[in-house]
């Protein structure tokens, strides 16, 4: 049967270094009439277990009471250090959404697209009613309409703006699509 018993070492009470007078002395060192009288006395040392796994030589060290090392060390106090922490603790990132600077661009990403919509009814109507190339064609037949040059069909104005009316929808709706998110994140919150 092995013995599991935990050596004990004598710590002092007070963390002031003792001088030889003070320091504990062994039962065999100690008179016979001074053992009887710190029997009586408070003691001025204290036992506690040591921990088999380190040396006699070596008091065990606590980490109780301290706090535990900042995994954040190696980064400049600031938004590095912020960014690391919420990289490493997502549920801690906080971001304001901006709602009314938001709302104020759909504004005007609606204007905008509100004027390309105004601008290819007018080249519809005027490119329905013309002879030149294939610009009658447009409104019904998407190939004469990409395919239109400017040598042919006198100008590109309206392949022009259909591209740049794609180019702000998919912009425009990918910001509605954000607010959305964001706007059903908060109800449920």
């Amino acid at each position: 049967m092995t013995d599991l018993t935990i050596p004990a070492t004598t710590v002092p009470i007070d963390s002031r270094p003792l001088d030889d007078e003070e320091a504990p002395k062994s039962a065999s060192e100690t008179p016979p009439s001074e053992q009887a009288s710190s029997a009586t006395s408070p003691p001025d040392t204290v036992t506690t277990p040591t921990d088999p796994r380190t040396s006699p030589a070596e008091p065990s060290i606590s980490n109780e009471g301290t706090n535990p090392p900042d995994p954040f060390d190696d980064h400049v106090m600031g938004y590095p250090k912020m960014a690391a922490r919420m990289g490493l603790i997502p549920e801690t990132a906080m971001f304001r959404r901006f709602g009314g600077l938001n709302a104020r661009n759909l504004l005007y990403f609606q204007c905008e697209l509100a004027e390309i919509e105004d601008e290819l009814k007018e080249l519809d109507w005027e490119n329905h009613k013309s002879t030149a190339g294939k610009k009658n064609m447009y409104a019904r037949d998407y190939y004469w309409l990409e395919a239109a040059t400017a040598k042919r069909d006198g100008d590109v104005r309206q392949i022009g703006l259909v591209l740049k009316m794609r180019e702000m929808l998919k912009e425009y709706s990918m910001h509605i699509v954000l607010i959305f998110r964001c706007v059903v994140a908060d109800a449920m919150w």
